[in-house]
């Protein structure tokens, strides 16, 4: 590893005598990561290995996850007690609980990324967690269609900042084991279960109103914001701004924690630091980067896969309740969630976990665009059966398939996409296409839920060529970013 690693930053030393401080004696002794005294930032962190904090800090993270799983797959078990309970509420109000949640992580993904990169990693998410239970929790207590409507909306604010949270775990991790990040989705199927499990509790053994059922769903929010709260914020984000003392700090209770010390010498400021011009800077960035010189073709492509995974993803999720009936088109108006209903919805929210475990190996034996790939493809051909006169078993086993295979091009793109922009970019890199994850989010819906009653053939039609328009935009993506170093 120490030789292949590439120069962290390129300094005109001819120039060092305008450099400020610290900064200045680090390039006039002969470099960055040349000199013995010295050690960066990615040293530390190799240093560090994966131990006790980095398993903190991805269930801490992975907390948030859960929790959002948890609110953006209750429409699909809510729907049903809100369709049939004294509201009587259509098809097409129903959607709209689900397109809200989206509508509002849409507007509000790049706000949260503009300050993250602004105040903070744990600053920007912890103030966006914060809000999120209030607002659950007020939820419960809607008297009417549009409140409940409006704390829908409320919640998916609160929440926008989560696909955040990989690239705030990555900047911890070595880069051999930056994959690893992944690890805090295996909380997104435990989100599924803990919504289909109480809704089958509560909603279909009990018969509890479904406000009870809102209520406890927000419980796992209170305990994400207490988890988030005991974690640092981003040395590298404190590094950026100069803020050395900070990080010197971070980094010597990691090497407690991990027991294993700080690697000898100082850390090296400038490595922390970006160069144009032989200066060392503080970067800040604007939306219009994402949009310039190298990142143009990756913005675009990746605005186009993230909008068809959540596209399609969701869209798979709000079709399980369909598996008992084949001809959709004889739907009653009011369909109560039966006890096979509810099994679908666990055991396809279940299959969830080995496609996130096997994406984890795909990752580092394949790579993240080849992996990608593949999964877009896999998840398209596991819906052709439906075209064909075939048993509901193998429908659910179609579906099982594609909920596995989405779960993993998630996991997948939650991973690759923190890796592909730099330090002062990455938060915006990450809301941006989070706009266009919940923008296919929001119309899917519609599609799954409306239109499938009247055009069942057309639907899946639908759904497979947003999968094979994913994989085709996967292959042109320009960077590969197995085993390189995160760009500063």
């Amino acid at each position: 590893m120490e030789e292949e690693r590439r120069p962290l930053l390129s300094v005109n030393v001819s120039n060092y005598e305008s450099l400020p401080g610290e900064l200045n004696e680090n390039v006039a002794n002969g470099g960055l990561a040349e000199n013995p005294g010295e050690y960066t930032f990615e040293e530390a962190v190799e240093h560090f290995g994966f131990g006790r904090f980095q398993i903190r800090l991805i269930l801490s993270t992975g907390m948030a996850v859960l929790s959002d799983a948890v609110h953006l797959l209750a429409p699909a078990v809510l729907g049903s007690a809100l369709e049939c309970g004294p509201w009587q509420l259509s098809k097409v109000s129903i959607a709209w609980l689900t397109t809200v949640i989206f509508f509002a992580k849409m507007i509000f993904s790049p706000v949260i990324g503009w300050t993250i990169d602004k105040v903070g990693r744990r600053k920007g998410l912890l103030f966006s967690l914060m809000c999120a239970p209030i607002f659950a929790a007020l939820g419960s207590l809607s008297p009417n269609y549009p409140c409940l409507l409006a704390s829908f909306f409320l919640v998916g604010a609160a929440l926008s900042g989560s696909l955040q949270i990989c690239g705030y775990v990555e900047e911890f991790l070595p880069v051999t084991h930056r994959r690893r990040a992944m690890l805090s989705q295996l909380f997104w199927p435990f989100g599924g279960l803990w919504t289909s499990g109480f809704g089958l509790l509560m909603l279909y053994e009990y018969h509890l109103s479904w406000k009870w059922y809102l209520l406890v769903l927000s419980a796992p929010l209170f305990l994400t914001v207490l988890a988030v709260f005991l974690l640092p914020e981003s040395a590298r984000f404190l590094g950026a701004l100069g803020k050395f003392e900070k990080v010197d700090k971070i980094l010597m209770n990691i090497g407690r924690e991990n027991r294993t010390g700080l690697p000898e010498g100082n850390l090296s400021r400038a490595s922390l630091c970006s160069s144009t011009g032989g200066e060392v800077e503080m970067r800040t960035a604007t939306f219009k980067d994402l949009f310039s010189g190298g990142n143009l073709v990756t913005t675009i492509l990746l605005s186009i896969i993230w909008f068809a995974a959540g596209f399609s993803y969701y869209g798979l999720v709000l079709l399980v309740p369909l598996l008992n009936t084949r001809k959709v088109a004889n739907i009653s108006r009011c369909r109560p969630l039966t006890l096979s209903s509810y099994g679908d919805l666990m055991w396809t929210g279940f299959a969830e976990l080995p496609g996130t475990i096997i994406v984890f190996y795909a990752l580092e034996h394949f790579g993240r665009k080849k992996s990608i790939t593949c999964l877009f493809i896999i998840a398209g051909c596991s819906l052709i059966q439906f075209f064909f006169d075939v048993s509901t078993a193998v429908n659910f086993a179609g579906i099982l398939i594609g909920r596995a295979t989405c779960q993993g091009i998630v996991s997948a793109l939650v991973i690759y996409t923190p890796e592909v922009y730099p330090t002062f970019l990455r938060g915006k890199g990450v809301g941006m296409t989070n706009v266009f994850f919940r923008a296919g989010s929001m119309i899917t819906p519609f599609v799954s839920q409306v239109t499938v009653e009247q055009y069942f053939g057309l639907t899946i039609t639908i759904y497979i060529a947003a999968f094979f328009i994913g994989a085709i935009c996967s292959v042109a993506l320009p960077k590969e970013t197995q085993g390189t170093e995160l760009e500063h």
